[in-house]
């Protein structure tokens, strides 16, 4: 399936998803402490699906925090980190919160002044 977050079709704290198999939309429910965060419909982030975790990893358009967002169960919840938390980003995450395969994590730069943060998931 194909998830659309932040999607004007869901309400509440819920995804559209797309079913590749049967060509059938519906509206599901995401559950857990991140569920308010990742559903919210101003969120508009980054989302990368990490393999190896095999979890959504998304990144909001404010505060610092990562979340986990399962497939298959649509629970959500923040990535724990250490460290100084990143601060909230300029105009949004787009292109400033990429995926580094090689590096087995996200890269992450607020502000064109600020530190670069790597989030490591593997």
């Amino acid at each position: 399936r194909v998830l659309f977050l932040s999607d004007s079709a869901a309400s509440g704290n819920s995804v559209r998803a797309y079913h590749l198999a049967t060509g059938t939309w519906s509206v599901e429910p995401v559950t857990g402490s991140g569920a308010a965060v990742v559903a919210a419909k101003e969120s508009q982030g980054m989302a990368f699906y990490d393999a190896c975790a095999n979890r959504v990893a998304m990144k909001t358009t404010s505060g610092g925090e990562v979340y986990w967002l399962d497939p298959a169960t649509l629970a959500a919840e923040a990535f724990a980190t250490t460290g100084t938390q990143p601060p909230s980003p300029a105009n949004g995450v787009h292109t400033l919160f990429q995926y580094v395969p090689k590096l087995g994590g996200y890269a992450y730069q607020p502000t064109s002044s600020s530190k670069l943060y790597f989030l490591a998931t593997q």
